[in-house]
């Protein structure tokens, strides 16, 4: 699919969800997609306050907050150029990650663009930001708006695509999905694969040849020769680079000037651990331009109810 027919954009009303619902918009004027715009408020009989000692009914607390979520968005989505006939809204009650995954299963959703957030120390090791839970168990591709890509680049002027892989059949997947969106917005592809070999050896080490092979019959150019003949309907290059996959991967995005990343979050080798712990961490939340992952469809009801949910104010769900 080159273009997605339905985006969900879940808002928390940070700076930073505000950001990624410009891009949603950015993506549905460029596909002509339906737009969902989403937000998640927790459910006040699950929070740990003494509500009886205070004489307030926790539903009385909940309503109060679906109403004023309802406002927020009605306000927000009043001063952004949100698709007229095409937009969707939403007021969900319950955990963040679970309610996104839930309705984008239920409503069919194809494409999900959101904000990492920020969590103190001990929660991020425990659970991750919400996005973080959403990209390991999304029925669709995510893509993610890091904090320091203020304001990505409109959707016209993308020109180039970057692909990590490990040559599994997960990253030939997200090689075919980055070729189709390369061939719908104009964009060449790049794409990388880094091999990690031994410290001792890293200024010496040289790809095996083998795996010199398998890059270029994934994408069918030989790496580090320019590009592919033109057969995908887009531009391909390749390139293998020695060392730490995610400073390498942001270093290429860096001298390619990426202005996309497309991925799978499932692998093997080095690249296995992306997304899955501190690699993918530090790519969804510091890449310099927004992150694409795809990834096998696991039902949302698999981020089980033991999912640390911290305790939550009025209006301020749990970050992205």
């Amino acid at each position: 699919m080159s273009c997605p027919s339905r985006i969900l954009a879940p808002v928390d009303f940070s700076a930073a969800s505000e950001d990624a619902l410009r891009y949603a918009i950015a993506w549905a004027g460029q596909c002509g997609s339906e737009l969902h715009v989403l937000h998640v408020v927790p459910d006040a009989s699950r929070q740990p306050w003494a509500i009886d000692a205070i004489g307030v009914a926790a539903a009385s607390i909940t309503d109060e907050w679906i109403l004023e979520a309802r406002q927020s968005l009605d306000e927000l989505l009043a001063r952004l150029p949100a698709p007229a006939g095409r937009l969707h809204t939403a007021v969900l009650v319950g955990r963040p990650a679970l309610e996104i995954l839930d309705y984008a299963t239920a409503e069919q959703i194809d494409f999900i663009v959101m904000a990492p957030g920020q969590h103190d120390v001990l929660l991020q090791w425990m659970v991750g930001s919400v996005a973080e839970q959403v990209v390991r168990r999304a029925p669709c591709p995510v893509l993610t708006l890091p904090s320091a890509v203020k304001a990505p680049r409109w959707l016209g002027a993308t020109r180039t695509i970057l692909v990590p892989t490990d040559l599994s059949d997960a990253s030939r997947d997200a090689f075919a999905y980055a070729c189709d969106l390369a061939t719908a917005l104009g964009a060449a592809v790049r794409v990388l694969h880094v091999v990690a070999p031994p410290w001792e050896r890293q200024l010496t080490y040289l790809p095996p040849q083998h795996v010199i092979e398998q890059l270029r019959q994934q994408t069918g150019a030989r790496p580090d020769r320019g590009p592919a003949p033109v057969d995908r309907g887009c531009e391909v290059q390749s390139a293998i680079r020695i060392g730490d996959p995610f400073d390498a991967i942001k270093a290429y995005a860096e001298e390619v000037h990426a202005d996309l990343i497309v991925m799978a979050t499932h692998g093997r080798g080095a690249m296995q651990r992306l997304l899955l712990g501190n690699i993918a961490q530090r790519l969804l939340r510091r890449a310099p331009c927004p992150v694409v992952t795809l990834t096998a469809h696991v039902p949302a009801a698999s981020l089980t109810a033991s999912s640390a949910e911290p305790a939550v104010p009025v209006l301020a769900a749990t970050g992205f």
